[in-house]
């Protein structure tokens, strides 16, 4: 985005155009691992449910002397269990697969569970994505976003350029455990978003929403000159003129010599003066008015007092 003259503002390095989906897919891939991480330990716990089935399993075998069991169960009124084992019977227990009696499950079909997740536990890890990594990523993304929505401005797709910009803040907002150099580096990267995003709106002639994200950008950096000189631009587009040189005061503090403060406080002067013109113009215009609305009313009572002496010259003669 252009600077204003005298004003050094690096944005960065070029980056290709990029497809906007591979935002989406960020957050989809962050979810992913999120869902992953649930998934994993869901398994966990589930794995030390089942061991501990089996341990009481073989427990109640080796304590029982036998390698299966039968159950009867009799409910009273107040729902409790009366369990009666009938051991030594003529054929095998029979199979009650996922029965969940005597505190564990059908001895086979637990097995078999088992088993299945030591399968589970010997498959490699999926790798794991670090924070770290994580945080590389989005930092590309944003810088991406910066210089993607710059090619959108040059070409005047103004409207695009700002949904790439506000993109841009959102994946800033969703960065954590930082260094304090890392988490500065994303806090001047949004702000030079929301500087971008109110140079679009000024082009749009929206001046209350670039006013909104210049305050946004101070909020970061009250030493943001950009961010003072653009919302008096805004603020001129209002007819704003006395807010407009507060902003641009503080932007000249910022830097006494540039020459396009300079000329944008001539304006703001043009400006007021031409205000001044137009107010006083306006007053005398009222003053004539009023004028000529009160000398239409005298010429209409003296025109009525003339005819009413008319009437009583004719009644006496």
């Amino acid at each position: 985005l252009s600077s204003p003259p005298g004003i050094l503002w690096r944005l960065g390095c070029a980056y290709p155009m990029l497809d906007y989906s591979k935002f989406d897919k960020v957050a989809q891939e962050h979810d992913e691992e999120e869902r992953v991480e649930k998934e994993r330990l869901r398994e966990e716990r589930m794995r030390k449910y089942y061991k501990e089935q089996d341990r009481k399993k073989k427990e109640w075998e080796s304590k029982n002397g036998v390698s299966g069991h039968g159950h009867s169960h009799a409910h009273g009124e107040s729902c409790s269990h009366n369990h009666g084992h009938g051991h030594g019977q003529s054929g095998p227990p029979p199979r009650r697969t996922g029965c969940m009696g005597c505190g564990f499950a059908d001895p086979a079909a637990l097995q078999q569970m088992i088993e299945d997740h030591k399968k589970m536990e010997n498959e490699p890890p999926k790798p794991k994505m670090c924070i770290e990594e994580k945080n590389r990523k989005k930092m590309a993304a944003i810088e991406a976003t910066r210089e993607d929505g710059k090619k959108l401005f040059k070409a005047g797709k103004l409207r695009d350029a700002i949904k790439i910009y506000e993109r841009g803040v959102l994946i800033c907002n969703g960065i954590y455990d930082l260094s304090d150099e890392d988490w500065k580096a994303v806090q001047r990267h949004e702000m030079l978003l929301d500087l971008n995003v109110a140079t679009c709106h000024l082009k749009l002639k929206e001046y209350q929403e670039a006013i909104r994200h210049c305050k946004m950008a101070i909020s970061i950096d009250k030493d943001c000159l950009k961010a003072h000189y653009r919302m008096a631009q805004a603020q001129i587009g209002l007819g704003e003129l006395d807010e407009a040189q507060a902003s641009l005061a503080i932007a000249r503090e910022l830097e006494p010599k540039s020459s396009a403060l300079a000329t944008l406080g001539q304006t703001i002067k043009k400006l007021k003066k031409q205000q001044k013109e137009k107010a006083r113009a306006f007053q005398r215009r009222m003053v004539r008015k009023s004028r000529h609305h009160h000398k239409t009313i005298d010429m209409s009572k003296s025109a009525g007092q003339n005819g009413g002496e008319n009437g009583k010259g004719e009644g006496t003669e």
